[in-house]
């Protein structure tokens, strides 16, 4: 996820930083069997918090998922860690050209999302 990032903005990039993705770690885990999908994201910053996150999804992440064509079109992002924080959303926005928005994330803390439909 951090390549297709790297001159993304909105990607963990404080002050004047060059290149986005410099505090901030994201990566995908798909489970063949389960098919769990999971994506994680890390703020590595000992201060910033990090606001406006955008994150980009390539189309081979989006191919890495394994989404089926049957699959309900909407999307359900429930955190694992903390267990507060559900986003739902239309599958195809992870292929938007913005890029999935996230909540403030607080210094050396991370969001742990399990990628799934809304009816499961």
């Amino acid at each position: 996820m951090n390549p297709a990032n790297n001159r993304n903005p909105n990607f963990g990039q404080v002050g004047t930083e060059p290149a986005g993705g410099h505090w901030l770690y994201a990566w995908l885990r798909f489970d063949p069997v389960t098919q769990q999908r999971l994506f994680a994201v890390v703020n590595l910053h000992a201060k910033e918090e990090l606001k406006g996150t955008r994150v980009l999804f390539p189309k081979e992440a989006i191919e890495f998922l394994r989404f089926q064509p049957n699959d309900n079109p909407s999307l359900r992002l429930t955190e694992k860690l903390a267990g507060n924080l559900e986003l739902s959303l239309p599958r195809a926005a992870l292929a938007g050209p913005d890029g999935l928005a996230l909540p403030a994330l607080a210094s050396l803390t991370a969001y742990f999302f399990e990628l799934s439909s809304p009816n499961k």
